[in-house]
């Protein structure tokens, strides 16, 4: 087959005639638009996620931090508390060893419940991730995460929404 070079009139004309072609099958057209949308999006959000897992952690030493679970069944599951509280007290391995547990809970803040995404964490969690608040002050690493909790750190974007702001939220009450 020759190689067949279009000049600009003529692409022009060959566009026209496939917006017409195009035209006379509309549910092919649809078809075709709506699969060509999705494998772009798709595209795009794996693209986004790819960017996301590459960024470099926000901590001082992201390279020094691990990940320690534990694997009943051949599955992963977080580390039962008594575990934890043992490796921590027998690690020679780690600098430090901190838990948490996200889950989602009911936050009441002057009388307005709202349900939030909260972390559990332990009293050191903040210390072993090298990490100071822009305002206020983290946990007492002596701090025990029994419930109920007397303490909460606030993320910025929480502490905005319930309080006004970071300054605004320090010594507030929140259920």
């Amino acid at each position: 087959m020759a190689d067949r070079r279009v000049e600009p009139r003529e692409w022009w004309r060959e566009v026209r005639i496939a917006l017409r072609r195009l035209a006379r099958t509309p549910g092919w057209t649809a078809l075709v638009t709506l699969t060509l949308a999705f494998g772009v999006a798709g595209t795009s959000g794996v693209a986004e996620l790819a960017l996301l897992a590459l960024r470099p952690l926000p901590f001082s030493a992201a390279h020094e931090l691990v990940a320690v679970w534990e694997t009943r069944r051949g599955m992963r599951r977080w580390v039962a508390p008594a575990n934890y509280l043992d490796w921590r007290r027998e690690s020679e391995s780690f600098a430090g060893l901190a838990a948490h547990d996200t889950r989602g809970a009911s936050v009441t803040v002057e009388g307005v419940a709202s349900r939030e995404r909260v972390v559990d964490v332990s009293g050191n969690f903040f210390d072993v991730l090298g990490v100071e608040p822009s305002e206020g002050r983290t946990f007492d690493p002596a701090f025990d995460p029994t419930f109920p909790a007397r303490e909460a750190v606030l993320a910025l974007p929480a502490a905005r929404g319930f309080f006004g702001g970071a300054r605004e939220a320090i010594g507030r009450t929140l259920l």
